[in-house]
């Protein structure tokens, strides 16, 4: 008879073969044993103990000693021979006796992750309980977020951020399901960050005008759109003929986008002189979109435009992430005033100066001080072609005032709030590495599938996820974005991790950030909110 035998290898007996040969050779089918399993202790090695058939390294927290060949404890394990829990049989005093602290070093008794010495002697946390302080956020969790473990009001998702639990799995094995599969992030949508350049005609007819935009910028502008609007930046500019006339303001960028209103209130005080002749309202907004002066000569300013970086856009130099709005107050016909001037001058027609600002997503809103059916179509038909359209009505964004300029402050604000509340948004999210991650580790690539909508009119955080239209950019089946979302509505996203196969564990709990963020239009922020993959450390094996 020949017999291959060994605890940790296959075991076939070849004398005999299965089915009907059994009976011709008058005897049972050797058992086939698969690499590592067993059917009592004594078919493992002695570091082993046999767990649901298959040969496991032994861990601390198994019941009883470890057993040698001949069934005899290897050591005298005295005290540490039985399991820890349920009730954890030392105190913190046991953190100095160097005996006891080499046994907690080697066991996770709750099998929570933590080390029992970390929980008892670091944190403070019950060692026979993966969740001391009830909270439903395990102490591995909260340690490694950094929230109190002993607090059950204190925790990642009370603090708006979201963990989950990345356990690795080599490449070459099943991959473990990280946890949890998926979660709901909810977002609000609101407006965050907005420029807004007023640029006036300062021809003599607009006294009035002037006045009112001076009085009430610091009064009345300002402080209702700071108190709607988180991030809001101002500029101001003027223009009153051709830039080779004899005007000196033929097109003035008086202040570029700013923070600081007192810049903005200051360059507003200086519109107390005014001149005329043929008012460029095209080339302006061409200006003011392009930033491209270099067509321009005579009476223009600045030339080129002050600011330096790069990113920054048009004449003003506009924030590349913020909803960028140009106000025009003039008094006189668009075309009529605008075609007066050369034509060497770029943007002195209705299509050049609408390209020019869709190019650069500005949006345009107009007040009109005249009587002018004409200026108010042209108005109206440039808020159209840029999108500021108040879609609770389907009316462009425009506002006529009296000709001595009153109410040009207030019709101001109004504009900006039907802007930044009625004009629909497309809503995107993506998700942004920690460039502070430990070892270089890209959260996202490492841990991100992928972000999904979700339009289950669940609660989330107190916010609705709204059931809206979506649509699925990538084509993989999985939406993606919400087309059309009136600002500060609520939406929410689901983020679905992938598997952990790329950031071995080590001896200690390793976090890693990222940040999910949604986008307006596909360029301005809108809300934001940290997410966290927690890799668990090794389990603890005795030597």
């Amino acid at each position: 008879m020949l017999t291959f035998f060994d605890r940790r290898t296959v075991h076939v007996g070849l004398t005999c073969a299965l089915g009907a040969l059994t009976s011709m050779l008058g005897c049972e089918p050797s058992p086939v044993v698969i690499a590592g399993s067993c059917r009592a202790e004594s078919d493992c090695d002695s570091s082993e103990s046999c767990v649901d058939g298959r040969c496991r390294p032994r861990r601390p927290t198994d019941a009883g000693p470890m057993i040698e060949d001949s069934g005899s404890p290897s050591v005298d394990a005295g005290p540490y021979a039985r399991p820890f829990c349920p009730s954890f049989p030392f105190g913190t005093d046991a953190c100095d006796d160097p005996e006891v602290v080499e046994h907690l070093q080697m066991r996770d008794s709750d099998d929570d992750g933590l080390l029992d010495f970390v929980e008892l002697c670091d944190h403070g946390t019950d060692p026979c309980d993966e969740d001391s302080d009830g909270d439903g956020v395990s102490d591995l969790v909260e340690v490694g977020y950094g929230s109190d473990a002993l607090d059950p009001e204190d925790n990642p998702r009370g603090r708006g951020d979201f963990v989950f639990v990345v356990p690795y799995s080599p490449p070459s094995a099943p991959p473990i399901e990280p946890d949890p599969t998926r979660d709901a992030l909810s977002f609000g949508t609101d407006l965050q960050k907005v420029d807004v350049y007023v640029t006036i005609d300062t021809s003599g007819s607009m006294r009035g005008e002037m006045d009112n935009l001076r009085s009430s910028f610091r009064s009345t502008i300002v402080p209702e759109l700071a108190s709607r609007i988180p991030d809001v930046w101002f500029g101001a500019g003027r223009f009153e003929d051709c830039p080779q006339a004899s005007c000196p303001n033929g097109m003035n960028n008086m202040q570029d986008m700013t923070p600081d209103v007192d810049r903005v209130q200051a360059a507003l005080d200086t519109l107390t002189n005014t001149c005329g002749g043929r008012e460029p309202y095209y080339q302006t907004l061409w200006l003011l979109a392009t930033g491209d002066t270099s067509s321009y000569d005579g009476r223009v300013q600045p030339i080129p435009r002050r600011c330096d970086d790069a990113g920054t856009i048009g004449w003003p130099c506009f924030r590349p992430d913020a909803v960028r709005v140009i106000v025009q107050a003039g008094d006189e016909p668009m075309a009529r005033e605008s075609g007066g001037c050369p034509s060497r001058y770029p943007g002195g027609t209705h299509a050049a100066a609408a390209a020019a600002l869709d190019g650069a997503d500005i949006r345009y809103v107009g007040i009109d001080s005249s009587a002018s059916s004409t200026l108010r179509d042209e108005m109206r038909q440039m808020a159209i072609d840029t999108g500021a359209v108040d879609a609770t009505t389907g009316e462009p964004i425009y506002f006529r005032i009296p000709s001595d300029g009153s109410g040009l402050g207030e019709d101001l604000v109004r504009a900006i709030v039907q802007l930044t509340e009625n004009v629909p948004i497309r809503v995107d999210a993506r998700a942004d590495n920690d460039p502070g991650n430990e070892g270089g580790v890209d959260a996202v690539e490492a841990f991100v599938l992928r972000l999904e909508t979700n339009t289950s009119e669940a609660s989330v955080e107190g916010r609705l996820c709204t059931d809206l239209p979506t649509g699925d950019d990538t084509g993989d089946g999985f939406p993606d974005h919400f087309p059309r979302v009136f600002p500060g509505t609520s939406v929410c996203f689901d983020i679905v991790p992938r598997p952990n196969q790329t950031v071995p564990a080590i001896d200690e709990p390793q976090l890693f950030r990222a940040t999910v963020r949604v986008i307006g239009d596909g360029f301005t922020p809108l809300d934001e909110r940290e997410v966290l993959f927690l890799v668990p450390p090794r389990a603890p094996t005795l030597e």
